[in-house]
């Protein structure tokens, strides 16, 4: 069985979701080469992060292991921390010259900027609903 049992509406919510994520990253303000934020039909949540020396960083995490979103920071710039029930975070990282990692963590952070307490708590609802 699929994750999502009635795809449709959570396309909607998965849509806000992405659309959050685009309106307030900031990883290009902190150097990053490339960077990709995307939640599956399949119930995860992937974010990659490649630094200028091609270093990559991966983040995988089920949607069902979100235990609560956490905002440090002002209205302007800040890390939205994305916790897990426990250490159940894929991390792994790629190109690394000192060696790949590949270990589990309990919270992924994304810098973001621009955010008000609305888009907070509008994104906490999104990710709860998704949960269900």
């Amino acid at each position: 069985m699929s994750y999502f049992a009635n795809p449709q509406p959570l396309k909607g919510i998965r849509t806000a979701i992405l659309a959050f994520y685009n309106q307030h990253h900031a990883e290009i303000n902190l150097g990053y080469k490339n960077y990709k934020f995307e939640v599956t039909e399949n119930g995860f949540l992937r974010y990659k992060l490649e630094e200028p020396n091609h270093v990559v960083d991966y983040y995988s995490l089920r949607l069902a292991e979100i235990e609560n979103i956490e905002y440090l920071g002002d209205e302007h710039a800040g890390w939205l921390v994305i916790h897990a029930k426990g250490d159940v975070v894929i991390f792994q990282t790629y190109h690394d010259p000192k060696g790949d990692v590949d270990e589990m963590k309990s919270a992924i952070k994304i810098p973001v900027q621009e955010l008000s307490v609305d888009d907070l708590n509008n994104l906490n609802s999104n990710l709860t609903l998704l949960q269900q």
